[in-house]
């Protein structure tokens, strides 16, 4: 059954408004119940070792039930920034769309569940946060030249930033290229239209 199917079929339930507050309520525990476990997994940590690691520790069985999305006890959001802070990891809690409800429900690859400690995100957020630094300057000269006129396209004037930030590595991985793309047309938009003014 393909991805689609199943989120044609889980729509046509979801209309139901009983069974889509359930199925939502069980959506969100059962997907951070797996993910503990992806965590924990991802650490190689017993349950014994997470439960001492969270402050004040937890007992293996806790741990054991947070990872059961059949478990009768929920998480409260207390006990994910427990374990959050003893991961070293952020929490991110917020409302989503129906659409996003579904994708969270048929995409259960455990592999997307993993995330890295802050402590090692630490230096790649670096060089992101330099990239995008760089990159917001390249787009302020761009656009400085744009209404100065002194390039004939803004097109061309991206590429040359793309292909700056590329040799001063800061433009290597696919989501900078993504960053990169995007943010090259919002600078060709704004070009165009101080182009016009």
């Amino acid at each position: 059954m393909s991805t689609a199917s199943v989120k044609c079929d889980l729509l046509e339930s979801l209309k139901d408004k009983e069974f889509r507050e359930a199925f939502i309520l069980e959506s969100v525990y059962a997907s951070l119940c797996f993910q503990l476990r992806a965590l924990r997994e991802q650490r190689e940590m017993s349950q014994a070792s997470l439960g001492r690691k969270v402050t004040p520790p937890m007992a293996q069985e806790r741990i054991s039930i947070l990872e059961d999305p059949n478990a009768e006890t929920k998480p409260t959001l207390n006990t994910l920034l427990r374990i959050a802070n003893a991961l070293d990891i952020g929490l991110d809690v917020r409302f989503i769309s129906l659409a996003k409800v579904l994708d969270l429900a048929v995409h259960t690859d455990m592999n997307e569940l993993r995330v890295n400690s802050c402590a090692d995100d630490m230096n790649s957020v670096g060089k992101q946060i330099d990239f995008e630094l760089a990159l917001e300057k390249s787009r302020a000269r761009a656009l400085r030249s744009a209404q100065l006129g002194t390039i004939q396209s803004p097109a061309a004037s991206l590429v040359a930033i793309s292909n700056a930030e590329q040799k001063r590595g800061l433009g290597n991985d696919e989501s900078n290229t993504k960053w990169v793309l995007g943010s090259a047309k919002a600078v060709a938009d704004g070009a165009n239209s101080a182009l016009s003014a």
